[in-house]
């Protein structure tokens, strides 16, 4: 624990009185103490550190890199950044594309690159159900190909290389209609908070720190590992498909088809991930779907809507083990682009999609009529069977009630490669979530809810958390556990009732 002295000094530093070390010299007090794990500019691995994010914007040029090799030299190493007052980014997956969220210019990168582990715990353990211990470096295509041998799964991921903080954020699986958020499917975290201490954070040991990590983000700690519940898994069928922009009014009322009452969404073991690639320089959509139902069986049912368009390019169909499936996504590793999003969320009804596609094709034909890049939506379903088996799963600080039916997001992005672009992918975005949301809610089907993993920077999503109810509990339980408030003032990221904190 920290002197109440250094307690002292640190409270004035944060509440205003500027630290009395340079990055610079912090970053000297961390290589005297950490030696290799820390890289500095032009030293070895500092390049692939520092550009480890799939979008080029949210690469920065941090001071140093601070790369622990286990969970006491990070929890000896926030001691440091937290005595002298210092900015600190932290880095597992990187597939979050905002700026600065993930990085810093200005501060100490934290790259959690060998937070590994990949362990199957069984019964009997202190946790009373089976479990797999998850590595924070961990990619969701590494963990089911380490789990298909023993046929097992996990609740996470749907894209083979997005990060394990993913879990942070509710996250999305194929399996939520019937097991809720990923995050709901977390039995243990641990946690290094703002004093250095190393605490594994379950619904016995620290419920209330349990219930805030299922969808806050950073703003408790640094989390180094995740345990999650495991579940038999056997083989499966899907299918990744792209249609021709002919068909892009097809799929549209497949969409709509699989919402509606009695539509494809009814059967739980069935989930979509759609999404729909608009090119503004030639005017041409690009609708595709990876679709995945939990069973052995060939073309079911509840894609019917589906399957029944022709003029698609199939990237893989068939029933096959759930890594194959998500290989056919590792193509989302690729740094290339620049990215940008935001998202919404709709209520379920016939305009919806309409009202998703028209809009983001009428603006960006307002504002982009050239843009060098593409734009596009991923159009999100999520079930009301979904939500309830969040809350029957264990609960989250999202709360989101089941009782109001089911709510699409609507993931808006822009795709580019040159820096010049930046500001004109932003206005494009906001302003499309600005017309998006005077439509549904002209028409009674806007949504107040930001997912949090599709999060744009100028977003604040805990208001919205729990019809407005969560909030007030998340700062109590972040005075309980970080009482200087290190990871709301030094830690970028989406802070608690105050919007983003960046470190671009």
């Amino acid at each position: 624990m920290l002197g109440l002295l250094s307690i002292l000094i640190i409270a004035l530093e944060l509440f205003g009185v500027t630290s009395a070390f340079t990055v610079a010299e912090v970053c000297q007090q961390l290589q005297k103490k950490f030696s290799a794990q820390i890289l500095t500019p032009g030293s070895s691995n500092y390049t692939d550190e520092v550009d480890a994010y799939w979008s080029l914007a949210a690469w920065l040029e941090p001071p140093c890199v601070f790369t622990p090799a286990n969970t006491q030299e990070l929890a000896d190493g926030v001691k440091i950044l937290v005595k002298t007052n210092t900015t600190f980014a932290v880095r597992s997956g990187g597939h979050a594309p905002v700026t600065g969220l993930a990085s810093t210019n200005h501060g100490v990168l934290i790259a959690m690159t060998h937070f590994t582990e990949k362990k199957i715990v069984g019964m009997p353990n202190a946790l009373g159900a089976p479990y797999f211990r998850n590595g924070a470096a961990n990619r969701w295509g590494e963990v089911y190909e380490y789990l298909e041998p023993h046929g097992l799964a996990v609740v996470g991921g749907r894209i083979w290389p997005v990060g394990s903080a993913l879990l942070l954020g509710g996250g999305i699986s194929y399996f939520s209609q019937q097991k809720g958020w990923a995050s709901n499917n977390v039995v243990n975290y641990e946690l290094v908070t703002a004093s250095g201490s190393i605490l594994q954070v379950n619904a016995k040991s620290y419920p209330d720190l349990f219930w805030a990590l299922k969808g806050s983000s950073n703003n408790f700690g640094i989390v180094t590992r995740y345990d999650l519940k495991t579940h038999k898994q056997g083989k499966i069928f899907g299918f990744d498909r792209a249609w021709a922009p002919t068909s892009m009014s097809k799929f549209s009322e497949a969409m709509t088809s699989w919402m509606a009452p009695g539509g494809g969404h009814e059967d739980k073991k069935g989930a979509l991930m759609p999404s729909t690639q608009y090119t503004p320089a030639s005017d041409r959509l690009d609708p595709s779907l990876v679709a995945v139902y939990d069973a052995p069986v060939e073309n079911p049912a509840a894609f019917k809507n589906f399957t029944d368009i022709a003029n698609f390019t199939d990237l893989g169909t068939g029933v096959q083990n759930l890594t194959s499936l998500v290989r056919q996504t590792i193509g989302y590793q690729a740094r290339v682009f620049r990215w940008k999003w935001y998202v919404t969320s709709i209520k379920f009804s016939n305009e919806t999609m309409p009202i998703v596609i028209d809009t983001m094709v009428d603006v960006a034909k307002e504002l982009i009529p050239q843009f060098n890049g593409f734009v596009g939506t991923a159009e999100e379903p999520i079930t009301a069977d979904h939500l309830a088996a969040a809350r029957a799963n264990g609960g989250d600080p999202m709360d989101l009630d089941p009782a109001n039916g089911g709510v699409f997001f609507a993931l808006y992005y822009a795709a580019y490669t040159d820096p010049a672009d930046d500001d004109k992918a932003e206005n494009y975005l906001q302003t499309l979530i600005s017309r998006v949301e005077s439509t549904t809610k002209a028409k009674g089907l806007y949504y107040p809810y930001y997912f949090f993993n599709n999060l744009g920077i100028k977003q604040e999503p805990f208001k919205f958390y729990g019809g407005g109810k969560s909030l007030p509990k998340l700062k109590i339980i972040s005075k309980k556990y970080d009482p200087l408030g290190v990871f709301q003032k030094l830690v970028p990221g989406f802070k608690l009732g105050t919007g983003a904190l960046d470190g671009a």
